[in-house]
C-alpha cells in the first residue's frame, strides 16, 4: 500500500467511525428520545437531517473535485464558504423541508450520503484531500461536515441524554 493510499484509508477510517458513532448513539435511544423535539430545539432525527444535510454539501465538493481542472477550494473553507450557501437560510430550509420525518428517513438519507461521500473521496487524488506538503491538515470542505460538525452534534445528543442512554 501506498503512502497516499495510506493517508486516504486513514480519513475514510475516521469518517466511518464517526459514522457507526451515530448509529451506536441512535441504537441506545428510544423513539420517543429520537423523535421528540425540546422545546428550544431539534430533535435527534432533525440533527441527523441537518448533519447529513452538510455532509451532502461536502459530496457536491468531492463530485466537483474529481475534475483535474477544478479549482482547489482554498484549506479553510468549510462547504458554505466553497458553495457560497448562507447556513442559517439553509440550516432553516432543511428543517422546513424535512420535518415531518422519521428517523428510518433519517437513517436511509445518512446512509446514503455518508456512503457516497465516502466513496467520492476514495476517487480523489491525495493533493485534493489534505492541505499540507506533509498530509496532517485535511481540506475543511469535507473534514468539517463528516468529521468535525458531525461529531460536534453527536456529542450534543449524546449530553442530552446521558442519565438515559441505554447500553
Amino acid at each position: 500500500m501506498t503512502k497516499s493510499s495510506e493517508l486516504t484509508q486513514y480519513l475514510i477510517a475516521e469518517i466511518e467511525q464517526e459514522y457507526r458513532n451515530w448509529l451506536d448513539l441512535i441504537a441506545s435511544l428510544t423513539p420517543e428520545q429520537l423523535a421528540k423535539r425540546p422545546e428550544d430545539g431539534w430533535s435527534v432525527v432533525d440533527v441527523l437531517v441537518h448533519v447529513t444535510a452538510w455532509q451532502e454539501n461536502g459530496l457536491k465538493i468531492a463530485d466537483t473535485q474529481k475534475d483535474p481542472q477544478a479549482q482547489t477550494p482554498d484549506a479553510q473553507f468549510g462547504p458554505s464558504r466553497v458553495l457560497n450557501i448562507d447556513f442559517e437560510d439553509f440550516n432553516q430550509r432543511v428543517f422546513e423541508a424535512h420535518r415531518d420525518w422519521g428517523m428510518e428517513q433519517a437513517l436511509a438519507w445518512f446512509e446514503s450520503i455518508n456512503s457516497s461521500l465516502r466513496s467520492a473521496l476514495k476517487e480523489l487524488p491525495i493533493e485534493r484531500l489534505y492541505t499540507d506538503a506533509n498530509k496532517r491538515a485535511p481540506f475543511n470542505w469535507f473534514w468539517r461536515p463528516a468529521i468535525v460538525h458531525s461529531r460536534e452534534h453527536r456529542l450534543d445528543v449524546e449530553n442530552r441524554f446521558k442519565e438515559t442512554i441505554k447500553s
